[in-house]
């Protein structure tokens, strides 16, 4: 690989403000409803406080505030988890995978949800990445809301070094493709 490339991709995971805001600015202005220029001058503030602050560390923190404000709703928590998973990943080159534990197990705890407050009976699905044979295998097929899917998807079967499937809830379905209704529903 030539210099170039080797400076361009240094370049492609060097994270600054600007990099935060194109990559996680559509999560920060829906949940923290920061739009670019407030993001910057918060983070300009964050340096005043905190010192020896980088805009990893203040990236950081963002992250745990989208998490405190979007307490109780699973799906927006899952996207959160997997933002962090990414970010330590790609920007820091560190080991994330217990933020995509964490992903997958909200999106379990968001199907739960929705089987607590829907008329019809639910289990779990996998969208898969099309790049791995093992999660490949799981498309297409229901698994019951109690499965440790989570284990199954990160576990050392797992083709990829960045794991980017999803677990969501679906109506369970009879044999003509009728969703099933609870009982007494």
């Amino acid at each position: 690989m030539g210099v170039t490339k080797l400076c361009l991709l240094r370049d492609l995971k060097t994270f600054t403000i600007i990099t935060a805001w194109s990559r996680f600015g559509q999560q920060i202005e829906s949940i923290l409803g920061m739009n670019r220029a407030e993001l910057e001058q918060d983070y300009s503030e964050y340096q005043t406080r905190v010192q020896a602050a980088t805009v990893n560390d203040y990236m950081w923190s963002l992250f745990n505030k989208m998490l405190l404000e979007s307490s109780g709703d699973f799906h927006a928590q899952g996207m959160l988890y997997f933002s962090m998973y990414y970010f330590l990943e790609f920007y820091e080159e560190r080991n994330g995978k217990q933020f995509k534990k964490l992903s997958l197990e909200s999106y379990i705890n968001k199907a739960r949800e929705k089987h607590e407050t829907s008329n019809y009976e639910m289990e779990l699905v996998v969208s898969p990445d099309h790049e791995c044979s093992h999660a490949m295998s799981m498309k297409g097929k229901r698994f019951p809301l109690g499965m440790d899917l989570v284990s199954e998807l990160l576990s050392d079967k797992c083709e990829r070094d960045f794991c980017r499937c999803i677990i969501s809830g679906m109506s369970k379905r009879d044999a003509n493709d009728t969703p099933i209704r609870k009982k007494g529903h």
